[in-house]
């Protein structure tokens, strides 16, 4: 806000250290959570919240060659960071931690303990999943290795690899929300 309202000058380099101190209590808070946690199995949809985390730490370790650079490369992998990095991520794993729950309590709820249901992760596709996370790796550095290198090619290699995940994304998505109650 402050570089939106006023001239943007060394000041925003203070409004920086400030959201990355808070950046990283809330990672050391993270991070003893996870030290402390019952489940030790890390699952596949949490290596998506970590990589969030990761993407977030780089942004903000990468604004400084945002304000002092020329041109527009760092500004680029900076938003890429922040919108398919940091939201993307939290996004593809939270979604199949939260909406398959929902799903199986409004199809199930009534049927836990007497009948014989599927558990919420037993509603999408586990090994799609696997391969979104993993072309999710690949789209995200491809696509940020084309942004540094301002290489078309390459971030064309990448936006292609982008929309693999999402067709996977969607594909497992549509599979919850069109799951019928099995008995």
């Amino acid at each position: 806000l402050d570089g939106y309202f006023c001239a943007v000058t060394g000041r925003v380099l203070i409004d920086a250290a400030i959201v990355l101190a808070g950046i990283i209590f809330w990672l050391l808070y993270l991070y003893d959570v996870f030290r402390n946690r019952l489940r030790k199995r890390i699952e596949l949809l949490m290596k998506h919240t970590f990589l969030s985390f990761m993407s977030l730490i780089l942004a903000v370790l990468l604004i400084p060659a945002v304000y002092y650079s020329d041109g527009y490369r760092f500004t680029m992998v900076y938003g890429t960071l922040i919108f398919l990095g940091w939201i993307t991520n939290i996004i593809l794993g939270k979604t199949f931690k939260t909406l398959p729950f929902i799903i199986w309590n409004n199809q199930y709820k009534h049927l836990s303990g007497k009948l014989k249901i599927p558990l919420p992760k037993d509603l999408y596709h586990e090994k799609l999943t696997i391969w979104q996370f993993r072309l999710f790796i690949a789209a995200f550095l491809v696509f940020a290795l084309g942004l540094v290198l301002q290489h078309l090619t390459v971030i064309r290699i990448g936006l292609v690899l982008w929309l693999a995940v999402a067709v996977m994304y969607c594909l497992n998505v549509f599979k919850l929300l069109l799951h019928k109650t099995k008995i």
